[in-house]
């Protein structure tokens, strides 16, 4: 009986997992050799090195890219969830009738272009847009604010527009898993609403917050549309840089690397970021019950 039951999950994993290895564990394998082959006289030299890594590492104009990348990616990141986290609340505890209705919306968003997000925020943020042409008319300034656009505010404004339902999803999900009856358990016990909140709801849904928080980090970080069409020379980001390394440049080898310098900066920037949350909401949650 258990070899019948083990065969079955067996084959309803197949498919999953020959699909894994297939799409994404061989395409990284390769990228990982690619990463440590060089480029000499556009030749390509196939030795097993990390020669690339360490010229990346030595090379300001990459890593500043690289450290741009990761700290907007982390600010989307951050500010999506302040963001969403008290949408996503009211729609489960606040306004349950409709949260279906708001989920759908939500939802509905992302069938939206991608580009026509993009362009949109261009006209928005261009010199003749609604924001630089409201302050002409209220004479807050005289000539259209330059900075909006082709810079790192107009690539940080994009992609947390772009992101938000890829946030607020996660979060709506985690408190929906919430069981209300706590709230009046700790009401019972004594709590006002804010404890509530910083005692039960939060520490509850940690495990929404840190995926909304890899998935918009992750995509923020890496992006290349945005950056291409709203950076200009300041917004520039890696996932520009990983591009010409490989379309333009052709040089497979350091746009490999990078890519792996980048997974490596994100990784890292994601369990410290997971080690913040347990320290400060699931440790502090683990004391209250053993008290």
């Amino acid at each position: 009986m258990e070899k019948s039951n083990r065969k079955l999950v067996i084959f309803q994993l197949s498919p999953v997992t020959i699909y894994m290895i297939i799409f994404f564990i061989i395409p990284v394998f390769i990228l990982l050799i690619y990463s440590m082959w060089r480029i000499e006289n556009f030749q390509v030299i196939k030795d097993l090195t990390f020669a690339n890594y360490i010229n990346i590492l030595k090379n300001s104009l990459f890593m500043n890219v690289l450290l741009r990348s990761v700290i907007i990616g982390f600010l989307v990141s951050i500010t999506g969830i302040v963001i969403s986290y008290p949408v996503a609340y009211i729609a489960v505890f606040r306004m349950k009738r409709i949260r279906d209705l708001i989920v759908f919306l939500i939802v509905i968003s992302l069938l939206s272009s991608y580009l026509v997000k993009i362009y949109a925020w261009r006209t928005i943020l261009g010199n003749n847009g609604i924001i630089n042409t409201a302050l002409t008319y209220l004479g807050i300034i005289e000539e259209p604010l330059s900075v909006l656009l082709f810079s790192k505010f107009s690539v940080f404004v994009s992609l947390l527009h772009i992101l938000l339902p890829f946030i607020i999803l996660p979060l709506y999900s985690a408190l929906l898993n919430v069981d209300p009856t706590l709230f009046e358990a700790a009401q019972d016990l004594g709590a006002n609403p804010v404890s509530t909140f910083l005692k039960v709801t939060l520490p509850l849904s940690v495990p929404g917050i840190r995926t909304a928080f890899i998935f918009s980090f992750i995509i923020a970080s890496g992006d290349y549309v945005i950056p291409q069409m709203l950076g200009g020379t300041s917004g520039l980001m890696i996932g520009r840089v990983i591009a010409d390394q490989f379309g333009v440049l052709f040089n497979w080898g350091e746009g490999s690397s990078l890519v792996f310098l980048l997974i490596f900066f994100d990784l890292i920037v994601y369990s410290l970021f997971s080690f913040f949350l347990a320290k400060t909401f699931l440790k502090r949650r683990k004391i209250q019950i053993e008290k």
